[in-house]
This record gives C-alpha cells, structure tokens and sequence, in this order.
C-alpha cells in the first residue's frame, strides 16, 4: 500500500508539474483548436462533408486521434527527455528523493504522471469530437471504435515514446541529445523506416490498416494486436531499464529483482511479437512461391472442361462445408489421364467420387481410373471444408509490387480478399472457393490462360436465418430453408455473399435493378425524395447512352450493386480488365460508398447548389435529385477511370499524375463475363478486344496533363517495344503496369490497322454482330478470321504474326499542316492537309482527331468529361511511305490530335492547334489521301543537331550537397525514366530531359530544360559543316503554355562560334510564335559550327532543343 501511496504522489506532482508547462498548455490548446475546427469544417454545415468520414463512421475517431496523436508523440519526447534535467535544476522531486521509496515507485509514478496528462488531452479530443458526431448531419455515430483507437494508437504510442525518451536520457543524460536523436528517429520511421517489413517500424500507427468496417470489424485484428504489443511491451521495458538505471539508491533489492524480471519479460516478449509478425508475413510470401512454382510445373499441362457445376455450401460460422459435383469434358485432341483443378488450400478435401484424388497444396488432382477420349465426359464429386487461405490469390504480384500498392493506395485500410465469418460471408473466383480447371496462374507466360462457360447451380445453408444469401442466378428458397440460385445461362463463374442486408429493387425494361445494403446503412433516402419512385426512365436512359456509346447490349437479367467491407480489395490481372468488384450480375461496392466517385451526396449536393447559385440557373428538387443520380452512375458504374482526380506523387524535377481505372466499371458484365475468344497461339487477343471495346467508352485525357509527367504511360511502354517484341513482352512481364499499358497500346494499332482496310463503321458492325451470336460460349478466333474474312476479304493473319512477334516499331512525320477554308459547290468547308511519313521498317497506321468548334469550346471543368463534337480519319502507311492527307470539315476545327498508338513516336499523341483560319477561294478541295516522294523530315541544305543527336551536349556543375542528394532519392519514384515532367512552378537547377508536342523532333519530340540563372550552365551544339560558305542559323525555341502562369518573358542570348568570331544573338521568347527562330547568316569553314545557350536570362525557365544551319545559295 505504501507503494501505491508513492506511485500515486510522484503521479500528482508530475501531472501538476505539467499542466503549469506553458509548453504543454500551448500544445493542449492549439491541438483541441484545432480538433474543434476540423470538426466544424467538415461535420457540420459551415463547411463540406468529408469523404471518408461521411461513408465511414469509424473514420471520424480515427482521423482526429490519427492527426493528435502524431502531435503528441513529438510534444511527449521533449517534455519525457525534460524530467531528469528538470528534477536536478529546480530540486522538483528533491522531497520525494528523500522518501523512502523505491525506484520503481518514482519512475512509474513519474510514466504515470506523463500519460495522465496526455490521455486526458485524447479523452478530452474524443469527447469533442463525439460532440460534433452526434450532431452531424453527415457523419452516423459508433461508439465502440473511439474506444479502440484510444487503446489501439494512443496508449501503446504513449507508453513506447515515453519510455523510450525516459531511457535514452537515463544513459547519454543530455536532453538537446537525447531530443535530436529521438527526432531523428521520428523522422526514420515517418519517411523511410516507415514501410519496412509490413509497417514493423511504424510506432505511431500512422500506416497501420486500422480502419473499423460496420461489417466485420478489423480487417485483421490479430497483426494489430501484435504490432501494437510490440511497442506497449518495448514501453514497459524500457521503463524498467530506466528504474534500474535511475543514479539513486534502490531502496529495495526485491523489487529491483521484479523490476528486472519484468523488464526482461517485456523486452523479449516484444522482440517475440516482432519475430512472429515479421515471420507471418515471410511465410505468406513463402507459401506463395511454393504455389507459383507448382503451377508452373503444370503450365502446359491440357484443361479439361468444366460443362456443370452443381454446388451444395454449408455455412458453418467461420468455415464452411462443401460438394462441388460437376461434368468435366475433355474438349482437347489428346487423352487426359490426369486432370488437374484447382481449390483453395484453406479447403481441405474430405472425399472424391468418381475417380481418384492426389491433393498437393492448392492443385487438385483427379486421377479417372481410365484416360478421358478426346470429346468425352467425365462426372467427379468433391467433398471440402474449411476457411480461406488469401494467399492464393493474385499470385501475379510478387511482395515488392504488393508494398508499392499499400504505401500508394490507402495503407490504413487493410487489403482482404475473402470473409468467412459467423456473420458475414464473402466469396469470389479469385479465391478458388469452388474447383476449376487448371491452374490460377503461371510466371512462364499466358499459355495456362483458360476460360470456359459453366451451368451452375448453387444451394447454401446460411449459419442462421438473419443472413440474406446472395449469387448470381434466380433465387428459391426451399422448405428445409435452403436457398437455390440457378441462372438460365452459363456462366465463367459465381460468387457467393452472406450478410445481414436489406434489398431495394426495381425492374427497367426486364432487368431488375438491386441495391443490397446493410441494415442500418440507408444513407441515401434523404437525398432522393422526390425521384425514387420514378427512378425508371432515368435507369433507362443512363443505360440507353452508355450502350450506344459501348455498341454492345447489356447481356443479363439482373444487376445488383451489393455494398461489402471496406476492406475488400482487388488487384487487376494483366490477362482482363475485369476487377472482383465487377461479377455477372454484380458490382460490390464499398461500404458507405467510401472512396467511390459521386457517393458522397451529401458534398455533390453542396456543390450542386452552390453552382446554381453562382450561375443563377433554376433547378427544382426533382432535376436535382435526377442530376445527383445520374452523376453517381456515371462516374461510379460507366466510366473506365476512377474520375476523383488525378493521384499527384511528387519527385524529382516532375511530377506524375496517374489516373486510376475504375475497379467498379460494368464494362466486363457487358462483354468479359459474356463473351470470350481463345486462342493457343495468341492468349492475349481476348484482352486486346476488352481494350478496344473499353476505348469506345473512354473520353479523352486532358493533353496538358502528360506534360507533368514526361511520359504517358503508354509512353513508357512504347519504349519496352522498341527492344522487345510483344510476345516476348508479355512472356517476361517484368513490369506489369507497363504491359498493361503495352497491351492497351498495341490493341487499338491491331484494330486501327483493320478499320483502315475494312472501313470503320463497316468493320465495326461486323465486329458487334459477330460478339453478340458468341454469347455465353466460348468463341475460337478463327471463327472471327472467318467472319472477317466473308466480310471484307481480310485475313487476320496477315496482321497478327508481324503484330506479335516483329521488334521494329513504325514512326511517323507529320508536315505541312495547314488549314484553309475552300469554296466546294454551295459549301465553305474547312480543309486540313498534311504531310504523314512513316519513318519505320513495318506497316503503320494513325488516327486524326479533329475537336471541332473553333475557338468557342473553352473553359470546361478540369479533369475534362463532357461530350463535344469530333471527327476521326484512320490513315494506314506502309514502311517508308510518305502521303499527303485531305480532310474536309463541315465546321471548324480548334485542334487535330494525332495518335500513332504503338510506335516510336514521343509523344505519342501530338496535338496541333488551328488559330484564325481564312479562306481561300482559289485552293481546290481535296479530300483523301495520295502518295507522294518520300520525306524524311529534313530538306536537301539543311543541316540539323537536335537534343537527342550525338553533337548535343551539356555543361552543368555536379550537386555538392550530399543531404540533398539523399532526400530526393527518397523523393523520386521515376528516377529510371529517361523523360521526366515539366515543372512550370518549381523549374528544375539542373538540365533535366523532357518531351512536349511543341518540341522539335522527328520521332521524338523532347528538349532539356532548367531554370534561367546566372550562366553556369551550358548547352552546345556541335554542327557538322561539310562545305564553305554562308550559313543561315535559326535556333527551335519552343512556345510551351504555362497554364495558371501566364506567358513567360525575357530574352535566350546564344553564342554563335564562326570564321569571324563569334556573336551573341539575343531572342525574346514573348515575341517568338514558337518553332525555329533565324539567328543571322554567317561564314563557316568546313569541320564544325559550334553554337552556345546558357540558363542566363531573367525567363523563369530555358529550353534548349534543336539548332539548324541552312545554306545560302
């Protein structure tokens, strides 16, 4: 008792000591100011519901502990570090060290005194912010995760940094040391320790996947629970080090001896926690690499086909018990002795009937007591049970690309692909919960890709009668209580959802509709009063528009959007677009919406209203409510890319803006899970048609963005084509974000090609008529080689060897542009004619775009959207071919963008935009296409040294500061691209390699550019001269729109070296249209001309690109 007596004293005098800190006190009052307006801001109507916290109710705790407890954590070190030098400097504890107690009894008193403190300031926060969460009008309260993120992330923080900080003074008892080092630790875990070894480092939680789903919970509570002891142990530890280190007289041998015992306990049972949660992670890895290794073994190994599946599922709570009996045919030349399925290895196979079994990890072996004939059948019934095993899934991403996805793609909610649980269930093919044919995947190329169309049928026992069963196919329900699900069509696979949902559901047109959602989650009656019971019309129309845009027809009878776990993750697979989101008949959804473009009604609203406001436009509620939903499906459902934005990473003289597809899009309920063409020797053709189909949907990039990044994504794969061919690219696919890229690249060539041969809307139609006979059966290509073939006389393998297998890639010139407005009969056209070269060794094809309106169409929302009117031209080249292209336009055009897909060209898509155009009465109309003299780009007298040529070089002095060098390399996540963005804001110091349509080159149009300065950098171009004479020299001096900033001013000086010296011609960049710059005429004798720019201007920014000499006559 006396103990207790003690602890609680030195407790009191500590937290009274503390609360008098001013330190302290600004701390407390700044951090619940702040609580207090973020709060205000995005709970309340003064400002904008937020997001997260609107669909996530566990998030409005988290985010607000999330932001103090970073806070506190540094505020904690320097008043921990402060007490030894406080005790000796004011004699603050002078009574107590006098007393009579333990060590243990001061230094706990001391821990306990600190934490007092700061937990109140959390329990004082969390009040505050319970406040302002009951009184939301967006935001619904939980009251149980307060609680857990309290106990989650503010104690075991408190406790380690304390300690920690108690610790480290105790042994170097230097507090300006002990605060630098503890920073510097800080620091290590936020920006590079942070992400080692599955967040093992991150003390402050400030990664950890803690978010709280209404569904399940955490998504993997017993990692939390790990990672967090980890440091509550190493808190207690280190305060038992610092009690025996405390320079004092112990007072008691005793409990010196349970101070050590405890001590040691903690401090090894901590490394014990950090040994099994590092080896927990090792293991998954492990396992998977054992999984690849043994479907590699059986890559080629031949797949039977699955004709009927008949599924019989117990729910057992945390498990559950399965019969798959199924009809297997042989659809192969040769006999099959062994047939090979694969099942999830959480699944244990009880029973096989039939034929025999070998069960070797996730790889079913059926051993027929006879080979199956060629065209014959076989019936097996399997017998399993058990839970799921997530390490199966998505054996495509190795442990680096799964790390790469957490950091960038929200770390603080966990990734989860399968729930089997007392009250919820969640499964999808991904995870193999029922057998299929072959094997999931296989790291030596896509030969193993199989898909085939199943009758299923599916009967499940729920585990109690308040879970509301969910899979494709119509629904009965049995009188024993079981639930049958049977579609009228074969299906490529089911899926199976257990929960406790309530259905909302409406039919358009004979396809039911359904909104699946968890009791206690109708979050959106309130902002659909007045439209949802005529929501019809607007169902059918939304539907209407985005089938004539996709030419294809929605194929089910049914469609329910089904709201999951936040926690519910998918990664994409380079062989599909199709996403586990998206099932036939099915897209599951986030719970509250979370992350999900146009879900947040509350913030759509706000700004609908304050936009009407604005432009003064009256709206009633009903075309209010129509425009919030229409909003919603469009963005949510029918559109290929996410739309919240483009994610931003900065780094380097750059920066990247990725846009991120659309784990929600309908697109493969439309034609992936309807439709498949297979082919042995081209296993990539059906996804190249999901990435022409996908395209129909697609509106344009804004072009301006990929000035930021360098190069476009299929940018950077067209540079993976110019060493490799396309099937070996996808046999090594070593790096799958650029395959993607790669694949959508040279799909649409393939069909530009085609449609330049067939004509577009002809071969169009073809194609859709040919997609929709092929309905829910499995389609070899040659059966479209057929089709395409009778149609237009095309041969398919004319262009699929070359397409496949050639390295060359072809490159394009375009020349001579100009556009005039001609006199045709009664009409006043606009013609644009060209010059298009192909500079390459194999057949090309490009595509015109022409943005129609002239210069009236401006202003429309960032991040594009919206339809307006365009035209398309297709023009196939052959190798080293140069034609001259007219194109007559009804109206004026304001742009023409030319995209030359797969090719060598940089940028790929190069846009040319037309100013005031005059007519000209005496110019004859021309509309088509003629081959003329080859064109290579450069006239007979001209002489040109580009940036990329060898002749090119640059002086620039090498960066001294060593910090520097190593915070951008923690920076820069695009160090190994050649290319890097444009930075209007922030130019880089150094030379830095960058392209832009309005740069000089032939394929490749980039230039190196750095921010004006004093003249310590040069750039020098060495032109060769073969002959006497008087040369003109003009200078490319590119005009680049600084969106935001404004036209740039000042004046480039260049340093002409000729047989009469040298001059310093002087350009003012505002006065330049851009494009070649004349300089003056001089004398060169034959060897070089050497011609000189340095970063000296008073221009924000120096381009240094291409110099040219032209002979006088």
């Amino acid at each position: 008792m006396a103990s207790l007596h003690h602890i609680r004293t030195v407790a009191t005098y500590e937290s009274k000591t503390l609360f008098r800190s001013w330190f302290f006190r600004i701390f407390a009052i700044l951090a619940l100011v702040f609580v207090f307006f973020f709060n205000l801001f995005y709970q309340t109507k003064v400002g904008f519901p937020f997001d997260d916290m609107v669909a996530l109710p566990a998030k409005v705790p988290f985010m607000n502990l999330y932001i103090i407890n970073m806070a506190q954590a540094i505020i904690a070190i320097f008043l921990a570090s402060d007490f030894l030098k406080r005790d000796k400097k004011l004699d603050t504890t002078e009574v107590i060290y006098m007393r009579s107690m333990s060590n243990a009894d001061y230094v706990i008193g001391k821990t306990l005194g600190n934490l007092y403190v700061f937990l109140l300031l959390n329990v004082v926060a969390l009040v505050m912010v319970a406040v302002f969460n009951l009184i939301s009008p967006y935001s619904a309260f939980r009251l149980m995760p307060y609680f857990y993120y309290f106990f989650l992330v503010s104690v075991p923080t408190l406790l380690f940094i304390l300690g920690l900080a108690f610790l480290l003074m105790s042994v170097i008892r230097n507090q300006a040391l002990t605060f630098i080092l503890l920073l510097g630790y800080i620091a290590a875990t936020l920006f590079y320790l942070q992400g080692k070894f599955h967040f093992l480092f991150d003390y402050m939680a400030y990664r950890l996947p803690l978010t709280w789903s209404d569904f399940v919970g955490f998504g993997n509570l017993n990692s939390l629970l790990m990672q967090r002891g980890i440091y509550f142990f190493l808190g207690v530890g280190f305060i038992c080090l610092t009690i025996l280190l405390l320079k004092r007289l112990n007072q008691s041998k005793t409990v010196n001896g349970v101070v050590t015992v405890v001590g040691a306990g903690s401090l090894i049972f901590a490394l014990v926690l950090g040994f099994f949660y590092v080896n927990r992670v090792s293991q998954f890895d492990n396992h998977r690499k054992e999984m690849i290794a043994l479907n590699d073994q059986y890559a080629n190994a031949p797949v039977m086909q699955m004709t009927r599946c008949d599924l019989d599922v117990k729910h057992n709570g945390n498990s559950i018990a399965a019969t798959a009996d199924m009809q297997l045919k042989n659809t192969t030349s040769e006999p099959v002795k062994e047939i090979i399925l694969t099942l999830n290895p959480g699944l244990k196979v009880t029973n096989v009937e039939g034929a025999g079994y070998e069960r070797d990890q996730q790889l079913l072996k059926i051993k027929p007591q006879n080979a199956v004939a060629p065209g014959d059948s076989l019936q097996v019934k399997v017998q399993y049970a058990g839970t799921i095993d997530e390490s199966l899934c998505y054996l495509d991403y190795d442990r680096e690309r799964l790390d790469k996805i957490t950091l960038d793609d929200n770390a603080t909610i966990d990734k989860r692909h399968a729930f089997v649980r007392s009250n919820y269930v969640l499964l999808t093919p991904e995870t193999r919960w029922y057998p299929m044919p072959g094997i999931p995947y296989s790291s030596k190329g896509l030969g193993w890709l199989h898909k085939e169309f199943t009758r299923f049928s599916l009967t499940v026992e729920p585990a109690n009668d308040s879970l509301k069963v969910l899979s494709q196919g119509e629904k009965t329900i049995g009188a024993d209580g079981k639930i049958t699900f049977r579609d009228k069509e074969p299906l490529q696979q089911i899926s199976l959802v257990m929960g406790n949902y309530q259905t909302r559901s409406i039919t358009v047109d004979s396809v039911q509709y359904s909104l699946t959602y968890l009791k206690g989650h109708n979050r959106f009656d309130e902002f659909f009063t007045e439209v949802k019971d005529s929501l019809a019309p607007v169902i059918r129309d939304l539907k209407n528009t985005f089938e004539a845009k996709l030419q294809l027809r929605y194929p089910f009878h049914r469609l329910e959007l089904v709201e999951v776990p936040v926690q519910f993750y998918s990664y994409s697979h380079l062989w599909t677009v199709a996403r586990e989101q998206v099932q036939p008949e099915m897209v599951f959804l986030p719970e509250g919406g979370y992350m999900v473009s146009g879900a947040n009604f509350a913030l759509s609203k706000r700004w609908a209203e304050r936009r009407s406001r604005h432009t003064n436009e009256s709206v009633t509620e009903r075309e209010s409510e129509e425009n919030l939903f229409r909003d919603f499906v469009n963005r949510a459902l029918l559109a290929k890319d996410e739309g919240r934005g483009f994610r931003m990473r900065f780094g380097g003289p750059g920066r990247n803006f990725d846009d991120n597809p659309n784990p929600y899009f309908l697109f493969p309920d439309y034609y992936t899970y309807a439709n498949e063409i297979n082919s042995p020797k081209y296993p990539i053709m059906n996804r190249v048609l999901e990435s022409y189909l996908v395209e129909r949907t697609a509106d344009d990039q804004p072009g301006f963005m990929r000035n930021f990044m360098g190069m476009s994504s299929d940018e950077r794969g067209n540079m993976e084509l110019q060493d490799k061919s396309f099937a070996r690219v996808l046999q090594d696919q070593e790096d799958p974000d650029i395959v993607d890229n790669i694949i959508q690249t040279k799909g649409e060539f393939l069909f530009a090609l085609m449609k330049a041969a067939a004509g577009e809307d002809k071969f169009d139609n073809v194609l859709n008529s040919f997609l929709e006979k092929s309905r829910f059966r499995e389609t070899g290509i040659n059966d479209l080689k057929t089709d395409l073939a009778s149609s237009f006389n095309l041969q398919l393998d004319d262009y699929l060897s070359s397409w496949y297998n050639s390295k060359e890639l072809p490159g394009y010139l375009v020349t001579d542009v100009e556009a005039v407005k001609v006199k045709d009969g009664d009409r006043t056209p606009t013609m644009v004619t060209f010059h298009l070269s192909n500079t390459g060794k194999e057949p090309g094809v490009v595509k015109f775009t022409f943005r129609l309106g002239g210069q009236g169409r401006r202003g429309r929302r960032f991040g594009g959207g919206g339809d307006e009117e365009t035209v398309e031209r297709i023009v196939a080249i052959a190798p080293h071919q140069t034609k001259r292209v007219g194109i007559l336009l009804n109206e004026e055009p304001r742009m023409m963008m030319t995209n030359t897909f797969a090719s060598a060209n940089i940028p790929s898509v190069l846009t040319q935009r037309f100013e005031k155009i005059e007519l000209d009465e005496k110019r004859t109309p021309f509309n088509g296409e003629e081959v003329i003299d080859y064109e290579d780009g450069t006239a007979p007298n001209e002489t040109i040294v580009d940036n990329e040529d060898p002749e090119f070089k640059l002086i620039q002095p090498e960066s001294s500061s060593f910090l520097k060098k190593i915070f951008e390399a923690q920076l820069v996540d695009n160090e190994d691209q050649k290319y890097k963005g444009l930075n209007f804001w922030r130019p880089p110091v150094e030379w830095t390699l960058t392209t832009n349509t309005n740069f000089y080159g032939k394929t490749v149009r980039s230039a190196y550019y750095t921010k004006g300065g004093t003249g310590d950098r040069e750039a020098i171009w060495n032109v060769p001269v073969k002959e006497s004479g008087y040369y003109t020299v003009y200078a490319y001096v590119p005009k680049i729109n600084m969106r935001w900033r404004g036209e740039d001013k000042g004046e480039y000086t260049y340093t002409i070296h000729h047989d009469d010296g040298e001059d310093h011609p002087a350009v003012d960049i505002k006065s330049t249209g851009g494009g070649w710059v004349e300089l003056g005429a001089y004398y060169f004798s034959p060897d070089t001309a050497k011609i000189e720019l340095t970063n000296k201007t008073d221009a924000s920014i120096v381009y240094a690109d291409a110099v040219k000499l032209v002979k006088e006559k």
